[in-house]
Formats: structure tokens, C-alpha cells, sequence
């Protein structure tokens, strides 16, 4: 996911063409009803609808500046939401005691990928993370399970999720990511022995580790999260907090490390 803040104007097309005819339909009835109170509504209206039909006609520009302001401001309200959710909620999302830490644990500059280990673009954008943590050892990495790509993805993330909890991600993690793709089942229960973990403390602990995994989809669902890698970056004290819009551009992460470290 490139640019989350295009996605979310493009999503927001549709609803805007409603919308501008609601509004167009609401207008109406408002010029009627001002036009004379005392004058047959249905003459009214006849007559208001026509003389707007005609002006939308000759100047067919007004409805397309109506939606594309109209556009604007849902697209500025929708990301003035999302910041919102994203300062409240920097603390639950950079600190999970669920999320695997990789880099500097104390780093100064929090790095969040929203990751899913059967994500193609994932497995680029880790290579540039770990490349990105090599030269800058005061950047803390935090790895969130965000599995959408189906049952595999999700035993992955859970696996992923119990190692963490058990103080073995980062040998898991480096397992896991070391065998070919695509990762399946078999190759996740791999990783796990060779972690020195047990498939079935996995089984056991099912049910808490949905749990986790349900709570990452909610943060998604209300970050507007429409795909993965997702990268966000955070300062010491998490009063700056924002999206990376370029997962895959390693000079462009590291000209924002240095001004987080500012």
C-alpha cells in the first residue's frame, strides 16, 4: 500500500456523486418552498426544475466543482479522523507487548509495519527495514500481524504472535522469513521447531491469539488500512506520529528517521 491518503479519495468518489445528487435534490425543494409560499408546490417545483436544469446545462462545470469539493472535504475529514485515531491510539500501537520488536528495543524512532508474511510486497519491504535498521541503531522496529491473504496468513500471524509472547520472535521471525515462498502450514510449523517452540502450545492458546489477531483488524479498519506493508513512524514520546507513504523507498525512511530524531 503506496499511499493510503489517495486510496482513501478514491474510495470516496462514489458516495460524492450521491451525495452532490441529494444535495442538487435538496436544493431544489428549497428553492421552491422560497420561491412563494403561497404558489402551488407542484407548479413551483415544475418551473425551479426546469429553470435549474437549464442553468446546470449551460454551465455543466458547477457540478463538477461541486463534487470535487465535495470530494475534498470528505477526504480532509476522513484523514482528519484517522489522525485522530492514530495520536490516541500510538501508545496500543507502537507498545503491544504482541508485536515482535526487531532494531534497537530503546530506539528513539519507532518504526510500525503492518505486515503479512505471505505478502510479497511484505517480504521487499522487510528487506528495506532490515537494511534501514543496519545504519540507524537508535530505530526501534515493530512488527504488527496484519494476515489478509487467507488461512496461511493468519497461522503465520498467530505463530508469529506466540513467539513473541514467549520472548522468541526474532529467532522465529528470521526462521520464518528464511524459508522459500510461499509460506504454508507446514513451512510455519517448521519455523516454530526450529524456534525451539511447540505446535501445540500454539493449539492451546488458539483462542487469545484470535483475540490479538481481531484487535490488529480493528486498528486497520480505523487507520483506513486497505492493504499491506503499511509503514507508520513515531518519535521518543509518540507526540509525532504519521504514515510513510513509500514502504519500498529506503532513502526516503531514513530523511524521515533523521528528522524524528530531531
Amino acid at each position: 500500500m503506496q499511499n493510503i491518503r489517495h486510496k482513501v479519495i478514491k474510495g470516496l468518489k462514489m458516495r460524492a456523486l450521491v451525495a452532490s445528487t441529494m444535495m442538487l435534490s435538496c436544493g431544489l425543494s428549497h428553492a421552491g418552498w422560497l420561491a412563494s409560499s403561497s404558489a402551488p408546490a407542484e407548479k413551483v417545483d415544475s418551473v425551479t426544475t426546469e429553470q435549474v436544469k437549464k442553468v446546470l446545462q449551460q454551465n455543466p462545470e458547477i457540478v463538477y466543482d461541486a463534487l470535487v469539493a465535495y470530494q475534498k472535504q470528505q477526504a480532509e475529514a476522513k484523514q482528519a479522523e484517522i489522525k485522530k485515531y492514530l495520536t490516541a491510539n500510538a501508545r496500543t500501537l507502537f507498545y503491544s507487548k504482541n508485536d515482535g520488536v526487531i532494531g534497537n528495543p530503546q530506539g528513539k524512532v519507532s518504526l510500525l509495519i503492518l505486515n503479512d508474511y505471505r505478502c510479497g510486497y511484505c517480504s521487499k519491504a522487510r528487506l528495506i527495514i532490515d537494511e534501514v535498521v543496519k545504519n540507524n541503531s537508535d530505530v526501534r522496529v515493530v512488527i504488527k500481524q496484519l494476515p489478509i491473504l487467507g488461512p496461511e496468513s493468519k497461522y503465520a500471524a498467530k505463530a508469529a504472535t506466540m513467539a513473541q509472547q514467549k520472548n522468541k520472535f526474532d529467532v522465529f521471525d528470521q526462521k520464518l522469513s528464511g524459508l522459500t515462498k510461499p509460506i504454508t502450514t507446514e513451512k510455519v510449523n517448521t519455523a516454530l521447531v526450529q524456534s525451539g517452540l511447540k505446535q501445540k502450545d500454539m493449539a492451546a492458546q488458539s483462542d487469545s491469539l484470535d483475540a490479538v489477531i481481531r484487535e490488529n483488524y480493528v486498528h486497520a479498519q480505523n487507520l483506513a488500512v486497505q492493504g499491506t506493508p503499511v509503514l507508520i513512524i513515531a518519535n521518543s514520546n509518540l507526540t509525532k506520529v504519521e504514515f510513510i507513504d513509500n514502504v519500498l523507498d529506503q532513502k526516503a525512511i531514513e530523511v524521515k528517521i533523521q528528522e524524528y530524531q530531531s
